[in-house]
């Protein structure tokens, strides 16, 4: 599923984004 897998990239890059706070 396309929209599953643009969810779980936002959330990676979100979590990302977080660490490198």
């Amino acid at each position: 599923m396309r929209l599953f897998r643009v969810l779980f990239g936002a959330l990676v890059a979100s979590q990302v984004a977080y660490s490198r706070l």
